[in-house]
This record gives C-alpha cells, sequence and structure tokens, in this order.
C-alpha cells in the first residue's frame, strides 16, 4: 500500500516559532506556520487514504518505507521530516503510536529532486507480511 502526501515535507522540530499562550500567560514554541499548512494538507490525504485501506488488517509492528521528493537539495534530517507524518498518522488513529512496538521507519528508498511535484510517498508495510 501506497500513502502519498503532497508538499515538501517540512522539518516539525526545526520548525518551530515563539508564540504567545494567553491561556499560560508566556511565551511557548509552536509548529511553524508552514508545518501547519502542510499538515493540514497531510490530515486530508491521510483521511482519504484511510477511507480506501482498513488500518485494522495490519499486523504491529508496520514498516514505513519512505521515499522524499524535494523541492531542493537543502539537507534535511529524514527523522525530522518524517516525524510530522507519523504524528498525524497518530491523531488520525491510522496507527497507536509512533514507537518501536507500531512502527519502523525506513529510509533506505532515499530523496530525489521533484520540483513540480514535491511529494512524500510512503510504502505500508504489514508486520510479518
Amino acid at each position: 500500500m501506497i500513502l502519498v502526501v503532497s508538499g515538501d515535507t517540512p522539518s516539525l522540530k526545526n520548525g518551530k516559532e515563539i508564540g504567545w499562550s494567553h491561556k499560560k500567560k508566556r511565551k511557548i514554541l509552536k509548529p511553524s506556520e508552514r508545518y501547519c499548512r502542510w499538515a493540514d494538507v497531510a490530515r486530508i490525504e491521510l483521511l482519504q487514504f484511510r477511507q480506501r485501506v482498513r488500518a485494522t488488517e495490519w499486523i504491529y509492528p508496520i514498516t514505513l518505507k519512505f521515499k522524499f521528493y524535494r523541492t531542493t537539495r537543502r539537507a534535511f534530517d529524514y527523522l525530522n521530516v518524517a516525524q510530522g507524518l507519523c504524528d498525524v498518522g497518530i491523531e488520525l488513529g491510522m496507527w497507536p503510536d509512533d514507537n518501536m512496538n507500531y512502527v519502523v521507519p525506513d529510509f533506505s528508498e532515499g530523496w530525489e529532486i521533484d520540483k513540480i511535484n514535491p511529494r512524500v510517498e510512503v510504502e505500508i508495510i504489514n508486520g510479518r507480511s
């Protein structure tokens, strides 16, 4: 099963901004506006994918085999850009958690340049398949 999420996947960890919490009355670190826009698109695309595939049939741990298509050659950290997708998947109930019991990330597919259609393709492989 291949999941495709469009856009140049931003880093959740390195894309933080300082904001103000009116509730806590102090400064806080929050995700960047760029990350939030990407996450909104990712939620829609993950929900559409979830409608086509039943997560209940997955045998954990699943392997998420990532292939990134970026707009530039700018260096990035695989773990940081994958974390955003994993977090959105947890938020939508696609997998219970992204710890070792549920998700094994695989970055062996690497990355390529695609200036016209940046995206991440994730092959989801069942645990004991």
